[in-house]
């Protein structure tokens, strides 16, 4: 395993608020892809997302919580913060690396 260790200061504070949560076992990979894959579709014209799924809903008020988007009347209808779009950038530039990264504190 090749660590990637990242200095927090270098971080969105979004994003080491979402790695905190995740303790590393299992596959936190496929967690960093759906934060990644749902960044992307809050970042346009529509991000109006209404969904049953118990899971899916908990996820967007951990993204919300993270300071990654915010939402006025309707979580479902959450867009993103400045923060946000800060983190989207960051996962497009290190989405590769994400299974083995840690950060240097």
């Amino acid at each position: 395993m090749n660590e990637w260790l990242v200095n927090i200061e270098d971080l969105p504070k979004s994003i080491v608020k979402f790695k905190e949560l995740l303790c590393g076992c299992g596959q936190p990979a496929i967690c960093w892809d759906y934060l990644h894959e749902f960044l992307k579709t809050r970042d346009n014209d529509t991000p109006y997302k209404n969904t049953e799924n118990a899971l899916e809903l908990f996820f967007m008020y951990v993204v919300d919580n993270c300071g990654m988007t915010e939402h006025g009347t309707s979580i479902y209808g959450a867009w993103l913060t400045e923060e946000g779009k800060t983190a989207l950038s960051w996962l497009n530039e290190n989405t590769d690396k994400l299974d083995d990264f840690v950060i240097g504190y």
